[in-house]
């Protein structure tokens, strides 16, 4: 009989809790040695083979990247995430795993994943690209690469990581040498999205750094409406009535919603029960095996969306990854609905009547709504236009009381505006 020693086995020593991650991890290296494998098996089939020539190898890997471009184009998403993965696995060969000649390439994968909705992959491709530039000695390398993924956790609805991305630059974007305008015109956008960052005097501090970088006149623009609306949301409306007098004193402008995520505190559904019918309706819901516990009962008695987010721009995708202070939270993207106000579709279907569970029905809902936006940028007297459901008019009024408008100016001064029309749509995505 011929015994085998365990001490030179792969999975000695590992409880059989990570024996599935090692065989996972078998598994990988195997696909990857089948892989190289049939990868020179399509170059004998006319693909550019791999030769000692630097110069050759460029031109495999331009081609690749060409043919992945020509594939995209004609919507052959499968064709162009494979000449893809043949071009980064020709720049592994030579430059190693690391290198930054990927870069470009990665990225057109994560794009491939984006159009094909696998969010969680493009996520891991872009926080690798993130990985890779953090190799370089180059600081201005490193600067864009966090840059570039702050930017991608702000359209994927991921806040709180892009906020912690950017917290050790606080200082140099407020009061510091290094200021770099891009990353502080971004921290700025983020803010309005995430519950910390900044105070009143950072916020101005970071107006004045724009003003002495010698930015053009565009840019200042784009740094002082940021201001000013994370001023608005924050609650500091004298200091963005400061900034307004100072760069519009004879400016005329509608009302703009301002973009950023928002928490609905919605109305008590048993404010006007007494104290004797709450304690029969404990008592029922104990005998049903429910307790009350409101912990237990939180799907019992859930209102429907927690928070609304408004995109700042049309490159937000619809999705949301929830914070890591949520109960229960898993990592998962939620699928976000609506515009201009977008909630998670899972809890819109908590609260809407049940005819909206088909697309259909919630496709062509629209709501009609008109109300008064006070100077400070709250709204006031909401009215319906239209016979719509009790839950729909409920939602409507506890979420708008949540968002937060750039006032009217006339002259450069915030005033009241009456009437103002706002309709609420649920269209397919990609239709907003």
């Amino acid at each position: 009989m011929r015994w085998i020693d365990l001490r030179k086995h792969f999975f000695y020593g590992l409880p059989p809790r990570k024996w599935a991650a090692a065989l996972k991890a078998c598994l990988l290296f195997m696909s990857l040695i089948l892989g190289t494998l049939g990868l020179h098996h399509g170059s004998k089939a006319g693909l550019p083979a791999h030769t000692a020539n630097s110069s050759q190898e460029s031109r495999d890997v331009d081609t690749l990247q060409a043919l992945g471009a020509a594939a995209r184009e004609r919507n052959a998403w499968a064709d162009a995430e494979d000449y893809l993965l043949r071009a980064q696995y020709q720049l592994h060969r030579e430059f190693g795993v690391t290198t930054a000649k990927q870069q470009p390439i990665v990225e057109g994968l994560a794009t491939l994943s984006i159009q094909s909705e696998n969010y969680q992959k493009a996520n891991q491709l872009f926080e690798f690209n993130h990985f890779v530039a953090q190799k370089t000695t180059l600081p201005a390398s490193m600067i864009q690469a966090d840059i570039a993924l702050a930017n991608w956790y702000l359209q994927s609805g991921q806040f709180e990581r892009a906020a912690a991305l950017l917290e050790p630059s606080e200082a140099d974007d407020f009061t510091g040498a290094n200021f770099i305008p891009e990353r502080a015109l971004l921290r700025l956008d983020i803010a309005r999205f995430t519950r910390h960052c900044c105070s009143p005097k950072e916020i101005m501090a970071t107006v004045e750094q724009a003003e002495h970088s010698g930015l053009p006149e565009d840019s200042l623009q784009q740094f002082r409406q940021a201001a000013i609306q994370l001023l608005i949301v924050s609650g500091h409306n004298i200091e963005a009535a400061s900034i307004l007098k100072a760069v519009a004193s004879s400016q005329n402008a509608p009302p703009r919603m301002i973009a950023g995520k928002r928490r609905i505190m919605h109305r008590d559904p048993n404010r006007e029960l007494s104290q004797i019918e709450r304690r029969q309706i404990e008592q029922l819901l104990q005998l049903r095996g429910m307790g009350s516990d409101p912990r237990m009962n939180d799907a019992l008695w859930n209102r429907g969306p927690q928070t609304v987010t408004i995109s700042s721009s049309d490159e937000f995708l619809p999705i949301e990854r929830p914070e890591q202070s949520e109960l229960g939270a898993n990592r998962q993207f939620h699928a976000l609905t609506g515009h201009p106000l977008r909630f998670r579709e899972k809890d819109l279907r908590q609260i809407l009547p049940a005819k909206y569970l088909k697309k259909a029905n919630l496709e062509s809902l629209e709501i009609v709504m008109v109300f008064a936006i006070t100077p400070e940028g709250r709204v006031r007297n909401i009215r319906f236009e239209g016979p719509y459901d009790r839950q729909i008019k409920e939602l409507m009024r506890d979420t708008l009381k949540a968002v937060r408008f750039q006032p009217e100016l006339r002259n450069g001064k915030p005033i009241l505006r009456e009437d103002f029309r706002l309709v609420q749509s649920f269209p397919l995505q990609g239709e907003a």
